[in-house]
Formats: structure tokens, C-alpha cells, sequence
């Protein structure tokens, strides 16, 4: 692979078994791939299915790959601003426990969610806020003393846009807190109509803060590819979030490869295609990936 930083690639291993599981890492290493993602719901088993990482790890060893970043679990039961009071405590062990696994397989990037306020619409943007950074006060100590940068995601709904993403880094201003650049949201996004869609569903009020509610691709990586450590690369039509291979959408490959060649703090480049859901040949993502960093 010839990018200005190692490319690592999304295995949906939750839909693959242990006879597939192995053919098909195989065939991504066969193709000239390197790396995967400790992804969220291999991770997720893994917490209550211990001896399941070192079967995953000896198969890539077998192939001549390893893992290369982590993302933390997800969803409203795993999420920084989870709105189950009673089960945060529990939720901070088991991301201090996430990041250890990660840790222990030498990982130094964890991307994790904000998470998303459509669980819990009628709390205030502030509320959300507030119980993302007392979670992120809970855990990025034990981040910090194992050398992973937590790297916030942007997403798709109003509490994810990038002001308040960037009001986070502000507040902590840790070395081991960045972002992870997600190119199909953003360009869900770029036209707004996911939030305008969630917005009439929820019934949400404007936040009328002087933020936009919705930027522009451009505009979205001015602001985060600064303080980027990681990145999700998909593609989509603009409307869903279809996480196809680039150049089956919409979005301006040569914009945004040009943008995060510049970003000063980018780790790992991550291919978050789907090949399953979408029909893609291991050889055609590979070779896609490899030809739009060289």
C-alpha cells in the first residue's frame, strides 16, 4: 500500500463465522491489505467472550495482518451521553474495559460516539453535552495512561454537529482527544435533508445558538481535519448512509484526499466500506484505496 499513512480496512465480522471468518481475511490478504478494524461489534463480543480475541488475532497472524485501530462500541446503551442514568456506572467500566482490549493489542486510536440525542429529544442540546463530557471525565484518564487518543465522530443528527465536537476538544484539551473525520456523513449531511428529515420526525424547535445546524463537506473539514486522528472513508449518494466504495457516489474524492494528505495529526486511514451489504470485490476495494493515496 502506498498511503502517506497505513490503510486499514472494515470486516463485518459479525455476519461471518469461524470457517468464513478466516476465508475471507485471507482473500483481503491475498489482495494486499494489511490491516483491520477492531470494530465495534467484534469488540463488543469480545468483552463477554474473552477467548474470541486471541482465535481473531491468531487468524490474522495466519494471514500476515493485524489490527490496527479500535472503535468502541455503540449505540444508546454504550454512548457518552447514554440516557440511562442508572447504567452509566456499568458503562464506564466496560469502555475502561474497551480500551484496555485495545491497549493490549497495541492500538493508540479509539473512535467512540458523542451519541446521538434522538433517544431522548426532549432533553436540552446542553444536557447532552454535559453527560458526553462527565463520561469523557470518567474515562480519558485511563485513555491517556494507555497512549489511546479517543477520537470523536461526527455523525449525522443535530448534537454531532462540529461546534460541538470542537466545544469538547476546548473543554478537555488532552492530547489523547482528536477526531475521526467521517466522509459519509459529512456528505449525508452536506445538504441537510437527514436533520431536516429527524427535525420534522422529533418535532424539534431550532437551536437558534448562532451554530448552523448543517454544513457543508468543505466546511465540515476545514473545522475537524485540524485535529483529526482518524477518519472513516465511504461513499453514498447524499441521501443515505450507504458506506459504498468511493466513486460510486456523490462525493468529491480529490477534495478530500487532498484535505487529509494536509491534516498534521492523521494516523490511520480507514476504508469503512460495506463490500457485503454492497457487492464489492475484496480486490476492487483494495486496489480503489490503494490508487486514490498514492
Amino acid at each position: 500500500m502506498s498511503a502517506p499513512v497505513p490503510i486499514t480496512f472494515y470486516v463485518k465480522f459479525q455476519e461471518l463465522n469461524d470457517q468464513n471468518r478466516f476465508a475471507y481475511l485471507l482473500e483481503l490478504a491475498e489482495n494486499g491489505a494489511k490491516h483491520v478494524v477492531l470494530t465495534s461489534p467484534l469488540l463488543a463480543r469480545i468483552i463477554g467472550e474473552p477467548d474470541l480475541l486471541g482465535k481473531v488475532c491468531d487468524e490474522l497472524k495466519t494471514v500476515g495482518m493485524s489490527f490496527l485501530d479500535t472503535h468502541a462500541p455503540y449505540g444508546p446503551h454504550w454512548d457518552l451521553n447514554s440516557p440511562f442514568e442508572s447504567e452509566r456506572p456499568a458503562l464506564t467500566a466496560r469502555l475502561k474495559t474497551a480500551l484496555e482490549i485495545a491497549a493490549s493489542l497495541g492500538q493508540n486510536t479509539m473512535t467512540i460516539h458523542m451519541g446521538t440525542d434522538l433517544m431522548a429529544p426532549e432533553l436540552p442540546a446542553q444536557v447532552h453535552f454535559d453527560r458526553a463530557c462527565a463520561m469523557l471525565d470518567s474515562i480519558l484518564p485511563t485513555a491517556e495512561r494507555l497512549g489511546i487518543t479517543l477520537c470523536l465522530e461526527n455523525g449525522m443528527i443535530r448534537n454531532y454537529r462540529t461546534g460541538t465536537l470542537l466545544a469538547m476538544l476546548e473543554k478537555f484539551r488532552s492530547d489523547y482527544l482528536g477526531f475521526c473525520f467521517d466522509s459519509g456523513h459529512a456528505n449525508v449531511m452536506d445538504n441537510g435533508r437527514y436533520f431536516d428529515e429527524c427535525s420534522a420526525k422529533k418535532n424539534w424547535a431550532r437551536l437558534n445558538d448562532g451554530e448552523p445546524e448543517w454544513e457543508t463537506m468543505a466546511e465540515k473539514m476545514e473545522k475537524m481535519l485540524p485535529y483529526a486522528v482518524n477518519c472513516h472513508l465511504h461513499d453514498n449518494n447524499g441521501i443515505d448512509d450507504q458506506h459504498t466504495l468511493p466513486g460510486r457516489g456523490t462525493i468529491d474524492w480529490a477534495l478530500v484526499t487532498a484535505a487529509l494528505r494536509k491534516a498534521p495529526r492523521l494516523r490511520v486511514i480507514q476504508s469503512e466500506v460495506d463490500p457485503l451489504k454492497n457487492h464489492i470485490a475484496v480486490s476492487e476495494l483494495v486496489q480503489t484505496f490503494d490508487r486514490i493515496f498514492q
